[in-house]
């Protein structure tokens, strides 16, 4: 059984967000070869930008903070308060340090233990197209495209699993996907329900 998973399957992760177990599971299912887990080239390179955006964004309002402390200590009843202020402070660069240091972490297991699908012009080609047919933006048309190319390339039955359900469960995405026998999922803990349930029934059989 072959999963496909993009950007956010790995930022869910990186992040420890709502479904970060599932996904958690899904690659130690596919480090034992239960099954495969193809990932498109883009999708190991495009959560850094993500990353590097939310330490940006925590910098600014790191300075923010600190302009706000200063002010609040300026207020004699409320000076004792403003080392709440600090402490946000603090754990925004706890945050930002943590998602840096992970997101090299799991991609790194995440190499070991899914197939990476080249990017190539064929791909870039028709992401162009998606983006012109779908209304895609081209991070997503290029993550889909990659995924269409391989999962027609290699026919079996597949998953693709993607918490984008605003931009990807589109019935002529969906239709596309199932041309190539490839179901789209719209979360990981739904992805690794279905998983489970196949291995359950080719194990029976």
């Amino acid at each position: 059984m072959r999963v496909y998973a993009e950007s956010n399957f790995v930022l869910e992760i990186v992040l420890e967000q709502e479904q970060h177990l599932a996904c958690e599971e899904l690659m130690s299912l596919a480090l034992g070869g239960s099954i495969e887990l193809a990932v498109p080239a883009f999708a190991t390179l495009e959560p850094h930008g993500t990353i590097v955006r939310r330490e940006v964004e925590g910098d600014r309002l790191r300075k923010e903070l600190a302009l706000r402390m200063r002010e609040v200590q300026r207020t004699a009843s409320m000076a004792a308060d403003a080392s709440r202020l600090r402490d946000a402070s603090e754990l925004l660069i706890r945050a930002e340090h943590n998602a840096s240091k992970r997101f090299l972490e799991v991609r790194a297991r995440l190499l070991d233990a899914a197939r990476i699908i080249a990017l190539d012009g064929a791909a870039l080609r028709a992401a162009a197209a998606l983006v012109d047919e779908f209304g895609l933006k081209l991070p997503d048309a290029v993550m889909l495209a990659s995924v269409l190319a391989d999962a027609t390339a290699r026919p079996s039955p597949s998953l693709f699993l993607n918490r984008n359900t605003k931009d990807f469960y589109d019935p002529g995405i969906v239709a596309r996907l199932g041309e190539t026998r490839c179901e789209f999922v719209g979360s990981f803990d739904g992805g690794l329900a279905r998983v489970r349930k196949m291995l359950e029934t080719t194990s029976a059989g």
